[in-house]
């Protein structure tokens, strides 16, 4: 299931954040000697255009005494914002987010009721943030943040928007593995799976699949479909056969960034057992036929009309690329395996690969050959607080 424009827009936006479970502000940076200006000065697009950067103070100021319909606009609109070149986006980036953190927190404080539309809007915005930013699963902060949800979610004030919430707490969950992490989408996606609402109870159905999708390790895979020529398929005719199962779409960036890479395992392998199925989500067929002409992959691929593959809601796909490596016993031996990892376990399924095929380091993707830079955590201005302050300022 695609995610809504909310969702998307503070998953891009709320970058402050690397390991508290709760969207911050950055702590200001510190202000630098007049003599002694700092070698790498961030740039401010408006400092040569005073008229810009009263208009930009403005876009991201709200009224001291604007009232919660106020309020409610003012983060719409800067949701809705289209930043006019990259300096005006890296300035909305960093500007929007705080800005909405602080008119959601003002709209709390003057809606007595805290499940009118505007308290829920509040409420919304707020848990799309920290879900969105939250990187830890087992910590009190989380646990929290996840009975906040589940009790959002089962509200009868929901409404369709409120799916962008359910979507969120299916990708944090998707990010751990366990046993917790499947009870939480089992208990949410109960809730949500026969709600009257047809995007929440889409999304509770994507819990479910995650739930699956996340206890499959050790279980067999039945995959069937249609291939781009129109012929049946079924994933047992690859019996004792190692596949990789992939869930991709060519409007997906990272999946076309690992198609060589792809191309490379597929090569060195194939002749020692190896296969691909790939299951595009491609909602028209002739754009998936003419990519595949340009790239020349040789494996399996399915796809349904509106590339809507029963196994996506099955196994809770909401982001690409997606892939589970089945063994020769048809099991799932392990779920999303990215570059180096698909390798080394395929050459401990089938050993070495071909003579004068071997997959060297120069052939993984730029951005896998990257080191992440090393660095303490950017300090934010929840990192200082006690946890019953936390739990006061995010319980409504």
């Amino acid at each position: 299931m695609k995610r809504m424009i909310l969702s998307t827009f503070l998953a891009a936006a709320c970058f402050t954040l690397a390991v508290d479970p709760f969207c911050a502000d950055a702590a200001e940076p510190k202000t630098p000697s007049p003599n002694k200006p700092p070698k790498d000065a961030p740039k401010d697009p408006d400092a040569a255009d005073p008229e810009a950067a009263a208009e930009a103070a403005a876009r991201y100021t709200f009224a001291k005494d604007a009232d919660s319909e106020a309020l409610v606009d003012f983060c719409l609109q800067l949701q809705d914002y289209e930043p006019e070149d990259d300096a005006d986006a890296d300035l909305h980036d960093k500007r929007a987010p705080r800005a909405i953190k602080r008119a959601c927190r003002r709209i709390m404080e003057l809606e007595k009721d805290k499940e009118s539309d505007n308290a829920r809007f509040a409420r919304r915005m707020t848990l799309a943030m920290q879900l969105d930013n939250a990187t830890e699963l087992d910590s009190t902060r989380s646990t929290q943040l996840l009975k906040r949800t589940r009790e959002f979610l089962k509200s009868p004030k929901v409404i369709a928007d409120d799916a962008d919430v359910a979507s969120a707490l299916a990708d944090f969950l998707s990010a751990h593995s366990g046993p917790k992490s499947i009870e939480w989408c089992q208990k949410v996606g109960n809730d949500l799976a026969h709600h009257a609402v047809p995007e929440v109870a889409a999304t509770g159905k994507v819990l479910l699949g995650t739930a699956k999708r996340l206890g499959v390790v050790g279980k067999p895979m039945p995959i069937k479909g249609t291939t781009v020529d129109g012929k049946p398929f079924d994933l047992t005719q690859f019996k004792d056969k190692v596949v990789l199962i992939e869930f991709w779409a060519t409007w997906c960036p990272h999946c076309v960034d690992e198609l060589p890479y792809l191309k490379k395992c597929y090569d060195a392998y194939h002749s020692k057992g190896f296969e691909i199925v790939d299951i595009s989500s491609d909602e028209e067929l002739q754009t998936l036929q003419e990519f595949l002409k340009l790239e020349k992959l040789d494996w399996i691929h399915l796809h349904e009309a509106g590339g809507k593959h029963p196994a996506l809601q099955e196994y809770g796909i909401s982001s690409y690329p997606s892939n589970f490596l089945l063994g020769k016993d048809g099991k799932v031996v392990a779920i999303d395996l990215r570059d180096k990892a698909l390798s080394d376990q395929l050459k401990l399924a089938l050993g070495a690969p071909e003579a004068g095929k071997e997959i060297t380091e120069d052939a993984l993707p730029k951005e896998s050959k990257a080191k992440p830079k090393k660095g303490a955590v950017e300090k934010n201005d929840d990192t200082e607080e006690s946890e019953e302050t936390l739990k006061k300022k995010y319980t409504f």
